[in-house]
């Protein structure tokens, strides 16, 4: 399965990934990231939860996260916006949180994890200081 995540112009993103299933390094984009890591199917679920845990709030779903399909069929492919609210979140840890995270994440694969995350958390941050949308896009 082929995962990526884009900052930059949601609609542009949608619009780009729907016609060729990927975007190339586009001097448009803010940021991507190939987070193809051939985790299980519920890895965002549960980066969700750690990232939940460590600010210490309620859980949130999948669907509050991701709570717009941009693009693709659901079934083989989907652009989805990431909600602001969640960026925010992931971006706005500091470098230890982001280590605790990490290890809720993945247990004791952390350090394997852990550069992953940090450029997940880098595209987030960037994504919040150029005021951009995060798309999360995915294609089996």
């Amino acid at each position: 399965m082929i995962e990526d995540f884009y900052a930059g112009d949601a609609e542009r993103i949608a619009k780009e990934w729907d016609a060729a299933g990927t975007i190339g390094n586009e001097p448009w984009l803010t940021a991507q990231l190939d987070f193809s890591l051939h985790q299980p199917p519920d890895w965002f679920d549960e980066l969700i939860g750690a990232v939940c845990r460590e600010l210490k709030m309620s859980v949130l779903t999948r669907e509050q996260v991701l709570p717009d399909q941009l693009a693709g069929d659901g079934e083989e492919s989907s652009a989805e916006l990431v909600s602001p609210d969640f960026v925010n979140m992931l971006g706005g840890l500091n470098d230890d949180a982001v280590k605790r995270v990490a290890t809720d994440w993945v247990g004791d694969q952390e350090e394997a994890a852990l550069p992953h995350l940090q450029n997940l958390v880098a595209l987030f941050r960037r994504a919040l200081e150029d005021h951009v949308a995060v798309v999360y896009a995915w294609s089996m």
